[in-house]
């Protein structure tokens, strides 16, 4: 009961701060280099930053199944087999979407020349420069992971309506939005 309590603050937490971090007016709109960002998506790939994400979604089905089963009590089971089998695939196709937006972010804060040398030279003085650069845009990956959340979790529940039939779950109130 306590690791449920705390797993729900965890939770309240992390979607109190994406409410915090709504992107502002014009977000996604400033201009990046298409240089820039291909070495940025180089630099993920080398830092296994994606990998990091894949788990974080596999890591995330005690979460997933809670949500739903407050909607869908006592289906325990078939909630879990529906996350494993597929919400997590469902959310795992959609994650590059979040790759490209976090790419192009850090793109916005490094120069090109940067990314080459944080590629061939990680952990030397300019891996320093990545981590500010990480501490500079982390209310952008923020709103970014929250922007893409929310409307991942209105398109996807939209879209496994009838899985959800199916299996007899209800649709979470209010997720739908």
């Amino acid at each position: 009961m306590i690791v449920t309590v705390c797993q729900r603050c965890r939770l309240a937490f992390f979607l109190f701060l994406g409410l915090m971090l709504l992107p502002p007016r014009g977000w996604g709109e400033d201009a990046v280099s298409p240089a820039a960002l291909a070495k940025m998506q180089e630099l993920m790939a080398v830092s296994d930053a994606v990998e990091s994400y894949d788990l974080i979604v596999e890591n995330s089905t005690t979460e997933y199944g809670d949500w739903l089963e407050a909607a869908n009590p006592g289906r325990r089971g078939v909630i879990d087999r529906f996350v494993k089998d597929v919400l997590v695939p469902r959310i795992k196709e959609r994650l590059p979407d979040y790759y490209q937006q976090m790419a192009r972010i850090y793109a916005k804060h490094l120069a090109p020349d940067d990314i080459d040398q944080l590629i061939a030279f990680y952990e030397s003085p300019l891996g320093r420069k990545l981590v500010a650069a990480r501490k500079e845009t982390i209310p952008e990956l923020t709103a970014a992971r929250h922007a893409w959340w929310m409307q991942m979790q209105r398109d996807l529940l939209h879209d496994l309506a009838p899985e959800f039939q199916k299996r007899g779950l209800t649709i979470p109130r209010g997720a739908t939005g």
